[in-house]
């Protein structure tokens, strides 16, 4: 399976979609439960890390990401900002001049009070840009919206 990497200083990311939540789902069952998507998320940096699988993207949430970036590509907008409907991922991305940020934020722990929060900001070039949509597309190709009757 496809899984990207960010990297800042001595930080390290990984993020893979690795499946359905639900793998069997039936036509009437609700399509927010046919596409919750199961995403692991292995972070390491110089005080903590963990591996750590959790659902907080859906299907059309990733689809509906992947149009926004390549909006951006095509210079129609300047930036994306992107919190799931689970509160623990946020996607943001803004063009400077010639060139891109990226920024990623998991919650990885919501135990106390004040959540846990781990983020990476990546400088990339439009070439890096066009990449990176081209693997969260594979990921939506392996994982697509699934159709069910309760919509």
């Amino acid at each position: 399976m496809s899984r990207i990497i960010f990297k800042e200083e001595d930080k390290n990311l990984e993020f893979e979609v690795i499946g359905y939540e639900f793998e069997n789902i039936e036509k009437e069952d609700d399509y927010y439960d046919a596409n919750w998507l199961s995403v692991n998320i292995k972070y390491s940096d110089s005080k903590i890390s963990f591996d750590q699988i959790d659902h907080c993207l859906l299907s059309f949430e990733l689809l509906d990401f992947i149009e926004s970036i390549e909006a951006i590509i095509e210079g129609k907008i300047a930036k994306i900002i992107t919190e799931f409907i689970e509160p623990y991922l946020e996607f943001s991305i803004y063009k400077i001049n010639e060139s891109y940020i990226f920024d990623i934020k998991f919650v990885y722990d919501t135990s106390g009070e004040n959540w846990k929060i781990v983020s990476i900001s990546k400088d990339m070039t439009l070439t890096n840009l066009i990449e990176l949509n081209s693997q969260f597309r594979e990921m939506y190709e392996k994982f697509p919206y699934r159709h069910t009757e309760n919509m």
